[in-house]
């Protein structure tokens, strides 16, 4: 007979680390909203220091476990099984981590936890080209731990899902497409001047800024993104760039800055928390050059806040809510065509057309109130195809689906 859990459903989340960023902004918003009678959360991390989100997660009677010496497999496997003994049983485990959420799958099937989710974020296509042999076995053999220990899995897109699940995913019932979604209650603030949020970094009306919201490393492609603004600054002084994030790329940024000149017209914000307003307040047009995503949630807030987007064609085909504000180019056109496209994007800020905008992106799957509720009835399916399940300490291979998952035709 199929049962509930006693008391709420405990849910463990396998991130490296709770920093400001996408999928674990998207995280905090799903706690914020649970209800502690139904689900109560736990992040495991891998690093030993307090970051952005700890101090909110504690309040919010979750709880940070720390499993470190993630670069040491065995240290780390008796990490893991000594803190499930210490805090667990828990009936899910959600991972986060992409290629090591296959050994974290295994290590959570050793653990009898019934419900094993391999969560794919990004487009990993890009990542599978630059490997080196040694990195290529070891994404292979991450790959084959998911299909052999996860239970279901979960992707931002169908480019994350295709890269990470491989060709045929549609056809495995394990996988699923979960987007995740944004607060859109910021956007619609409207007691804000956009001569004031603009002030506080010089801008004044005559300024066409360019915005970028981002970690300061490889994917993001900063680099690229500096020389399409130098070559576009050539032909209009009045350009500002402004930067929002950090990352380990940001100092050697800031350094190709200052050589080419243009520490006057780059603005470097760092990680900020009012970024729904500088979007809609401070920038004319969104740019997002990366080398390769899942489904950027920065772009979705991009389009809530009525910006114009100017993007890789790398991009997921989903995030085009508002395909008319959209302009993809291909990186391969160069820094020219960029720099081109970017100086021929003219957008007008209009309160009424920003507000139909964000009226549509509400609409939308990347809503959050749709995102949560798409994903805790997802729990509550997963949990429901397992026996007894409040009997956490089985036979864990009573719920391993078939070693490598279905056949592609």
């Amino acid at each position: 007979m199929k049962t509930s859990p006693e008391g709420p459903i405990r849910v463990l989340h396998i991130v490296s680390s709770m920093k400001r960023a996408g999928q674990e902004t998207w995280l905090m918003h799903v706690l914020r909203r649970i209800n502690r009678e139904e689900f109560a959360f736990d992040f495991l991390v891998d690093v030993p220091y307090a970051c952005a989100y700890d101090e909110e997660i504690l309040t919010r009677g979750a709880g940070i476990i720390r499993c470190l010496s993630h670069k040491m497999p065995w240290q780390y496997a008796r990490n893991f099984h000594r803190l499930m003994q210490q805090h667990g049983p828990y009936h899910i485990i959600h991972s986060h981590t992409l290629f090591y959420s296959g050994f974290i799958m295994q290590l959570a099937a050793q653990a009898y936890i019934p419900i094993r989710i391999a969560h794919s974020h990004n487009d990993t296509s890009f990542l599978d080209t630059r490997a080196n042999p040694l990195r290529h076995l070891y994404q292979q053999y991450m790959r084959r731990l998911v299909q052999r220990y996860a239970t279901h899995g979960l992707a931002a897109s169908t480019i994350a899902g295709t890269s990470f699940f491989g060709p045929c995913w549609a056809m495995d019932p394990r996988w699923r497409i979960q987007y995740c979604g944004i607060d859109l209650t910021p956007f619609a603030l409207q007691d804000i001047s956009r001569e004031a949020v603009r002030s506080e970094f010089f801008f004044t009306s005559a300024h066409r800024v360019i915005g970028h919201v981002g970690r300061f490393d490889e994917q993001k492609n900063h680099a690229f993104l500096i020389d399409v603004f130098a070559a576009a600054s050539r032909h209009l002084p009045e350009l500002r760039l402004l930067l929002i994030g950090d990352g380990p790329f940001r100092p050697a940024i800031e350094h190709k800055v200052r050589v080419m000149g243009l520490a006057e017209r780059v603005i470097f914000a760092g990680v900020r928390a009012d970024v729904p307003q500088l979007m809609r307040y401070a920038i004319d047009l969104f740019v997002l050059p990366s080398l390769y995503e899942g489904l950027p949630l920065v772009m979705i807030e991009a389009q809530a806040a009525g910006c114009h987007c100017l993007i890789s064609d790398v991009l997921a085909a989903e995030t085009d809510i508002l395909p008319e504000r959209i302009h993809r180019l291909p990186l391969s056109a160069g820094v020219t065509a960029w720099a081109d496209a970017l100086l021929e994007l003219h957008p007008q800020h209009n309160k009424q057309d920003d507000d139909r905008a964000l009226a549509r992106v509400c609409q939308s799957a990347f809503n959050i109130d749709r995102s949560i509720e798409t994903l805790l009835s997802f729990y509550h399916e997963a949990l429901s195809q397992v026996e007894d399940i409040t009997k956490l300490r089985h036979d864990a291979r009573s719920t391993l689906p078939p070693s490598g998952g279905t056949p592609c035709v």
